[in-house]
């Protein structure tokens, strides 16, 4: 996460999604939310953060009026940065944030035995902030690491590690991660290798949903949930969809079965087929 993504459009459909999440559902109530932002230094070399017509579009306005008129407010008054939103109360009160830098500052990290330990006292960090929040949201740049990339390299504090998920999953924490597709393959068969990916780390997820946002990038966020928090995120996923993000996303809550390593599929809903972007949206329950 870059300061100057603030206010962008994948930043409102995220933050929409967060609050439909942390809404109280039933049948447990409003879950706490942590928010680790994996903050990574604003770049220039592409235009990202540039998406903000739908400040300007009514229809984006009806989908979450007051976050809208929130960051339409950050925008204007040119204070895109994560320090403004977190003191604009978009987000529950008592969300906790890690804000920061996850690739640490000038000096620090300058060789991969430097980078690996700073990261490692991050993340020690980031578990301690968010140790009381039920829900934890991981923010990275591009999102969940590749089985090559170097996990030590300049870069990597724009991507989240799988034993970072694990971790947080680990103390019964359910997650929402950040995840940008690319075109090296179908957004569909991407997303099913991932929960494969996701299942390896941290064993299979009594909720697993991948949201994918179509709005300037697409990406992902994956919801993962334990059992104890199962109903209520399935609830927030379907008021989402149902309060308009229809329009601009695909969701399958309480239908998406990754498959196995050989590739069969359980025989239980989507036969071969775990997630279908052109199909209809339908909920269990």
């Amino acid at each position: 996460m870059q300061d100057r993504y603030i206010g962008d459009v994948g930043d409102f459909g995220k933050f929409s999604l967060l609050r439909k999440l942390t809404a109280n559902n039933p049948p447990i109530g409003r879950l706490k939310l942590g928010v680790v932002w994996y903050k990574f230094p604003d770049e220039a070399h592409n235009g990202d953060g540039r998406h903000i017509g739908y400040l300007r579009d009514s229809s984006f306005s009806m989908l979450d009026p007051n976050l809208h008129s929130g960051l339409a407010r950050i925008v204007a008054l040119g204070r895109r940065t994560i320090e403004e939103f977190e003191r604009s109360g978009m987000l529950p009160d008592d969300t906790r944030y890690h804000a920061t830098p996850v690739a640490g500052v000038a000096g620090d990290g300058s060789v991969p035995h430097r980078r690996a330990a700073y990261r490692s006292a991050w993340l020690a960090q980031a578990l301690d902030k968010t140790a009381s929040s039920d829900l934890v949201f991981l923010d990275p740049d591009n999102g969940i690491a590749s089985q090559i990339a170097a996990r030590d390299g300049p870069k990597a504090g724009k991507y989240v590690l799988l034993e970072e998920i694990a971790a947080f999953w680990a103390r019964g924490q359910s997650l929402v991660v950040y995840h940008h597709l690319n075109r090296t393959a179908s957004h569909r068969s991407q997303i099913s290798a991932m929960a494969i990916r996701i299942a390896d780390a941290i064993g299979r997820p009594a909720f697993l949903c991948p949201v994918v946002l179509k709005r300037g990038s697409c990406r992902v966020f994956w919801v993962i949930g334990h059992e104890n928090h199962h109903a209520s995120l399935n609830a927030g996923v379907r008021n989402f969809i149902e309060a308009g993000w229809h329009a601009h996303c695909d969701a399958t809550p309480e239908r998406f079965i990754p498959a196995t390593h050989d590739g069969v599929y359980p025989e239980d809903g989507l036969g071969n087929e775990p997630f279908a972007a052109a199909a209809p949206l339908q909920f269990d329950g």
